[in-house]
């Protein structure tokens, strides 16, 4: 493990204790804007990791950038214009209390879609650029009287 990680410290994305979406919409925007700045090493930081051990950044943003290659280059994660962000806003799913309770301080599921494009720039101010949605799954853990994500998959 990258003995330089904070894992679930002090870099933790923690959001207020509202069970709503457009809560949970707000931190993930947070989090984007982190890989939209090639931190992933922050991006790591920023997830709760149960077990203590994350992905490794140089992993993780492999997994998104490459997930959909056009010509075998890899995309870029971007926070996308307003009307790209609604797109994205519109196919989260959340879920909330008794879905996949698997600990006390398990408080809900979602399913995001990461934002990458080939055409960073254009994605920022019009919906003219390619836009796709890299799919994962989070749990929604409760953390000292805040939520946060839990990783759990990327979907295919």
């Amino acid at each position: 493990m990258n003995e330089n990680l904070i894992i679930n410290g002090d870099n933790l994305l923690l959001m207020e204790n509202v069970k709503s979406i457009d809560n949970i919409l707000k931190g993930f925007w947070r989090w984007v804007e982190i890989m939209d700045a090639d931190d992933f090493e922050k991006a790591v930081e920023s997830i709760y990791w149960r077990n203590g051990e994350p992905i490794m950044p140089e992993k993780f943003k492999e997994r998104i950038v490459t997930f959909f290659q056009i010509e075998g280059n890899p995309m870029e994660v971007v926070n996308p214009c307003q009307e790209l962000k609604e797109m994205v806003n519109n196919a989260t799913e959340v879920e909330w209390e008794d879905f996949y309770q698997e600990t006390e301080n398990h408080v809900g599921w979602c399913m995001l879609k990461i934002p990458v494009t080939n055409d960073k720039e254009e994605a920022k101010k019009s919906t003219k650029a390619g836009l796709w949605g890299v799919a994962a799954s989070f749990s929604i853990r409760e953390i000292n009287g805040k939520l946060a994500f839990e990783f759990g998959i990327f979907h295919l």
